[in-house]
């Protein structure tokens, strides 16, 4: 079945763990930019896992997670990893300017056993990372590098595309792009047929990369 609403993204966002059964899961809500789940790719902003059912091609017994947007200027990658809580400086009620707890201490996110593709990345977003985004911008994060953690367990991240460079720091990781975390991908994750404008058709690690 396919992917269109809001509540299915967002539930990416609020539970521990995300059982994400075999099916072909297709974004097609808005354009990019939200950091919210109303619209764009699948935000995930707290530490949780998602579990599918098989990274290959078969949505008949396979998890595939992609972006369909139907004006490609409009798209925007499949997943972003974001942390962060400097937005709630002078609150005090635990949220972040989106309403989300704040991140503090760093997220642990696994992805495992899906497959992410077709997402997209310029000439109007922020061009990095058109499969999977993830950065840590809280003030932890910011003093170490290697406090958040994501691992890539069978993940299949495939024709993804960064299409444009507006900085010399964008265009790059067409694939995956990783900053200011730690990013772990295990053997038996395949990452192919992604491309980037500038450098790292398949992944830009810019910390720590055990593989």
């Amino acid at each position: 079945g396919g992917c269109t609403c809001d509540d299915s993204t967002n539930a990416f966002g609020i539970l521990d763990t995300v059982i994400v059964p075999h099916g072909d899961y297709t974004l097609t809500l808005g354009a990019n930019g939200d950091d919210q789940n109303h619209e764009g790719d699948v935000d995930i902003r707290v530490s949780m896992t998602i579990q599918g059912d098989g990274s290959g091609d078969d949505p008949n017994v396979d998890t595939i997670i992609r972006m369909a947007i139907p004006t490609e200027a409009d798209r925007d990658r499949v997943l972003e990893v974001l942390c962060m809580d400097f937005n709630n400086v002078g609150q005090d009620d635990g949220l972040d300017a989106d309403g989300i707890p704040d991140c503090i201490d760093g997220l642990d996110v696994t992805i495992q056993d899906v497959q992410i593709r077709d997402g997209v990345q310029g000439p109007t977003t922020e061009e990095a990372g058109a499969g999977i985004f993830m950065v840590d911008l809280s003030q932890s994060g910011l003093q170490d590098p290697l406090v958040s953690q994501v691992h890539l367990s069978h993940v299949n991240v495939t024709n993804n595309r960064v299409t444009a460079a507006n900085t010399p720091n964008e265009g790059m990781g067409g694939g995956v792009a990783s900053f200011i975390l730690s990013l772990t991908i295990d053997q038996g994750s395949t990452i192919h047929g992604n491309e980037a404008f500038l450098r790292g058709g398949g992944v830009l690690a810019a910390t720590s990369l055990p593989i």
